[in-house]
């Protein structure tokens, strides 16, 4: 990681659409049998998501989510592809992770994360931290 850069290594993404208010619809038993998929879905995203992940699989999801960054930072150098870029929402600087990922990625490195990050939360973690990551993962295998 180059110690001249400013950019943040961490930054929380809080999404434009998190306050707006849904209008009620005009079947609201259908409203009621979709929100009841939708809530059992939910549930099961996040009980998968809130399970501590082992050191391989940080591994692969890390490995993963360079490779995307790698190929949005290829794409930038021409027009089309920042606008690609910019319609899927890939970043050639962020890779985006919920809370629970960002909590396993830096239980990697030691560090702390009660109370610092949110699990329903979104951030974004820098590309070349993740490659700093990544190489202390390829240590500690040996």
């Amino acid at each position: 990681m180059s110690e001249d850069d400013t950019r943040p290594v961490i930054r929380e993404v809080r999404p434009w659409y998190r306050w707006m208010k849904l209008k009620e619809g005009v079947y609201p038993e259908l409203n009621a049998r979709l929100l009841r998929v939708q809530s059992t879905r939910f549930r099961f995203g996040e009980r998968m998501t809130s399970q501590t992940r082992s050191l391989p699989e940080i591994d692969v999801i890390l490995r993963v989510r360079l490779a995307i960054g790698e190929a949005a930072i290829i794409r930038s150098r021409h027009w089309p592809g920042r606008l690609y870029n910019a319609v899927v929402g890939e970043s050639a600087r962020y890779s985006r992770f919920n809370g629970h990922e960002v909590r396993d990625v830096l239980s990697v490195i030691g560090a702390e994360t009660e109370g610092l990050v949110d699990p329903n939360g979104t951030y974004d973690l820098r590309l070349d931290f993740l490659r700093d990551i990544l190489l202390r993962i390829a240590e500690e295998r040996g």
